[in-house]
């Protein structure tokens, strides 16, 4: 999969999601998701965001109910990597 497909995945699964519950776990449920596709995670934190991993090398290696699961868990793009709040 490549940028584009993955970040249309994640508009979409964010669009039907609506105001459904939250998941709980966020953030480690999505660290356990890109630590199967990236072996050594660079993580930097600044405030209350955190940008993870290579985007494109990581959703290169996910199916698509991954992609799903990482924006249901509020996980999306951003320079160049995934990030989360």
């Amino acid at each position: 999969m490549n940028r584009q497909a993955a970040i249309k995945i994640i508009n979409e699964t964010v669009e039907d999601q609506g105001s459904s519950r939250q998941p709980k776990q966020q953030l480690l449920q999505g660290l356990t998701i890109l630590a199967k596709h990236d072996d050594d995670i660079v993580a930097s934190f600044e405030h209350d965001q955190i940008w993870a991993s290579s985007f494109d090398q990581t959703v290169a290696r996910m199916t698509t109910g991954e992609v799903k699961e990482m924006a249901r868990l509020n996980w999306f793009y951003s320079e160049e990597s995934w990030s989360h709040f």
